[in-house]
């Protein structure tokens, strides 16, 4: 019988056999861990598979790994702490996008508003990563800049500079948004 070093060994290695012991002993136990932090058995056993998936991507990793199971729960929470925060994230950009159509449509800009939304949201995704979430985290969650520099375990100066640049790359759009609108209108009149 070999001891779990051994096994993530051989995973680290490339062997599939191992890689699958790995995954029919512990994908029962995640699944159960993650139903209980999401409240829903479909999510948590599609985040299962994805983890599971991302480990046999990165095996080359678990050499370094002592304790596979503590491994494994610290990526699935953090995995749950990315779903709610998409959640909430997607959550808050509906109730900020019904706001800016409600505002819009009054004033009769409804449209302009709409895409305006979606082109902020395209920019945003095109962001580099850790940009993005901290954009995210701080324009449509409300955290602070400390907190966030809490929670990503980065120099608030960091997350202000993050902030400062995502920011900066949101005037530009927003600047060339203008500048074609009316230029456009300018055409049509």
């Amino acid at each position: 019988m070999f001891t779990d070093r051994e096994i993530l060994a051989l995973v680290a290695r490339g062997d599939r056999r191992a890689f699958d012991w790995l995954f029919v002993q512990h994908q029962p136990k995640l699944v159960d861990f993650l139903t209980r932090l999401t409240g829903d058995p479909e999510v948590a056993a599609d985040m299962a598979q994805d983890i599971f998936l991302d480990i046999w991507k990165n095996s080359s990793r678990l050499e370094r790994v002592d304790n596979f199971q503590a491994y494994l729960f610290r990526i699935a929470r953090n995995t749950a702490y990315n779903y709610f925060d998409r959640l909430a994230v997607n959550d808050k950009f509906v109730k900020e996008s019904k706001y800016v159509t409600e505002s819009s449509q009054a004033e009769g800009g409804y449209l302009f508003a709409r895409q305006l939304m979606t082109l902020i949201r395209k920019t945003a995704d095109e962001m580099p990563p850790k940009r993005r979430k901290i954009f995210l985290m701080s324009r449509f969650l409300g955290f602070s800049n400390s907190e966030i520099a809490d929670m990503l375990g980065i120099d608030k100066r960091t997350v202000e500079n993050h902030i400062t640049n995502a920011l900066a790359t949101l005037r530009e759009m927003i600047k060339l948004l203008v500048v074609l609108c009316v230029c456009l209108s300018e055409l049509y009149l």
